[in-house]
């Protein structure tokens, strides 16, 4: 545990239950942090508007509301995909999942299972190297090839026979994302199973993407072309509704 930061924690957890405020000496006694550690604390706190202070009471400032705001408004827009991977399921019958881009990996956020006998096991928090998925790819599409080597500045590691190991290739396939609309990947993170995804953007930035896996067996031509179909009509619906908000 970071002692300085659990003391911030600490101080907004105790006036979050204090509407009225709470003078210093009420919050060291409640907090156990000596006054005179925890003046420059509630100073340095108020100076960036995350407490305020009026007549030495001390209160819950207008940062915090900012923050509570945003991530209101990060929930709605979560359901609202949630929704539109649920009718992607329906109309395709496979896997959807949901991610956003961790550094060098993509991170799975959400997914919607298919009634299939045999489907993709995945887990909501599981990190997987982005390049090495189409998930990941989308999610890469929106940087320049510098931007891309600096994210991955010892090169990338196989993790089947079949991922892309070479920046330059990989770039490629980020220039084609950019033209196409969809990523895809072919047994290059997991073997017998394909991928297909789409970017996410919300003021031109992508800030998620949704993709559809498919075992290797089920792959047709129809299906692929079915999945990129409605994986693309989904982000234009998405997009539009995301973009309304600020």
């Amino acid at each position: 545990m970071h002692k300085p930061t659990q003391r911030v924690i600490d101080i907004l957890n105790f006036l979050e239950t204090k509407p009225k405020g709470a003078t210093q000496t009420e919050i060291s006694n409640e907090t156990s942090i000596p006054k005179s550690t925890l003046f420059p604390i509630l100073k340095t706190l108020e100076e960036n508007r995350f407490l305020m202070c009026e007549d030495n009471y001390y209160k819950i400032g207008i940062m915090m509301w900012c923050i509570g705001q945003n991530f209101s408004k990060s929930s709605a827009i979560l359901e609202i995909i949630k929704e539109k991977m649920q009718e992607i399921v329906t109309e395709v019958n496979e896997i959807c999942q949901l991610s956003i881009l961790t550094g060098q990996y993509t991170t799975y956020i959400e997914k919607v299972n298919p009634k299939q006998p045999v489907q993709l096991i995945s887990s909501v928090g599981k990190m997987i190297p982005a390049y090495a998925t189409s998930l990941g790819k989308s999610l890469l599409s929106n940087l320049n090839y510098d931007e891309l080597k600096n994210i991955y500045p010892n090169g990338l590691t196989a993790l089947t026979e079949n991922t892309i190991t070479d920046i330059d290739v990989l770039y490629k396939q980020i220039e084609d994302i950019r033209k196409d609309g969809y990523s895809y990947e072919v047994e290059e993170s997991m073997r017998d199973i394909i991928c297909f995804a789409v970017p996410l953007k919300q003021k031109d930035k992508v800030k998620y993407a949704i993709s559809v896996s498919i075992p290797k067996y089920r792959a047709t031509k129809s299906k692929k072309e079915k999945i990129i179909k409605c994986l693309l009509q989904k982000k234009e619906e998405i997009n539009e509704i995301i973009n309304k908000f600020e």
